[in-house]
């Protein structure tokens, strides 16, 4: 009968640590994600470049922030930019320079070229829209500072349908 009851109360417990786990991590919630809109609305873009966020369209829209939505702690600068693009297995950082990579080069610059990418912006709430072109993935990087100088930066990919 004792272990009965054992085992009851390591299942309850198991229980209350998978509803509760998340918070016993708070430094999660202070990490910069990209969040994009797309068909279905809001999501965040994924960190594996074999799992691309998949959005649509020639501009995309993206927020740069924090799981917090800087609430409890804003950003006081951040910097977002497209550090590379693929298209067919072929990347913009592939030598020798033939069509495909100085294709693939040429769509990573349109990108950057966008207001507020590839430049330091003010924290706070921003939206991007960034000039994409369909059937490439794009390489983000988002890097943010708060306010006591410490620096958090992640990749971000997502592929344009």
């Amino acid at each position: 009968m004792h272990d009965n009851i054992s085992a009851q109360v390591t299942s309850y417990i198991d229980k209350i640590n998978k509803k509760y786990s998340r918070f016993l991590d708070p430094v999660k919630y202070f990490k910069p994600v990209l969040v994009v809109e797309t068909e279905k609305g809001l999501a965040r873009l994924n960190w594996s470049r074999k799992y691309p966020t998949v959005a649509s369209g020639s501009v995309m829209k993206i927020i740069p922030t924090t799981y917090n939505a800087e609430t409890i702690a804003p950003a006081f600068k951040k910097f977002v930019a497209v550090t590379n693009v693929w298209k067919n297995g072929v990347s913009a950082q592939d030598m020798p320079l033939t069509a495909d990579v100085k294709a693939c080069q040429d769509v990573l610059k349109a990108a950057n070229a966008s207001a507020g990418m590839n430049e330091v912006i003010d924290g706070g709430y921003t939206e991007l829209e960034v000039n994409v072109s369909s059937g490439y993935t794009y390489q983000l990087i988002y890097s943010a500072v708060d306010y006591s100088g410490k620096v958090a930066t992640r990749k971000f990919y997502v592929t344009v349908k």
